[in-house]
């Protein structure tokens, strides 16, 4: 009895997934694992934002599930961030969208505007959700390495004609 859609198959392995295996093998052999592959905390946050955090999970009126474009005064706060930092003007109404992170906008992007059959040019590393959501999509994914001699740049020169 098949259980999932057919377009399942079309990942690889993750990547970080099988890391994690390897090196979960190599701690339960006692080795001393220093990670430098993957962006996760390994630190507490600090006491004055674990103090915030328990003021709010207090707070009887923040358990409910929040809009779906967050709120104003989140997108206000981010708009404002964006200007102090980067002198970057957003309008919190239509150019800012609170997301779970960089996977979920990047996926919810390539949704939207690959269809099957398209090509997606991607960086070469890169993200592995480019690939992820281009295949997941049913577009074509097209690698541009990104070398030391185009200052890890992608060649777009070098993007053979039937691709353009």
């Amino acid at each position: 009895m098949k259980i999932e859609a057919d377009r399942m198959h079309v990942f690889p392995e993750h990547f970080f997934a099988g890391l994690n295996v390897k090196i979960q093998d190599m701690q339960d052999q006692g080795q001393d694992v220093i990670r430098l592959d993957i962006g996760s905390p390994d630190l507490p946050p600090d006491a004055h934002i674990i103090a915030a955090l328990i003021k709010s999970a207090e707070n009887p009126h923040s358990h409910g599930y929040q809009p779906s474009r967050g709120s104003k005064e989140l997108r206000q706060a981010w708009a404002g961030m964006y200007q102090r930092l980067y002198q970057v003007d957003l309008d919190p109404e239509s150019e800012i969208l609170p997301l779970l992170g960089s996977k979920e906008g990047i996926f919810n992007l390539v949704m939207a505007n690959v269809n099957p059959g398209d090509v997606v040019l991607i960086p070469d590393p890169g993200y592995l959700t480019y690939n992820a959501a281009t295949r997941f999509a049913g577009g074509e994914p097209v690698f541009l390495p990104l070398t030391q001699d185009h200052d890890y740049l992608p060649d777009l020169q070098a993007i053979p004609e039937q691709i353009l």
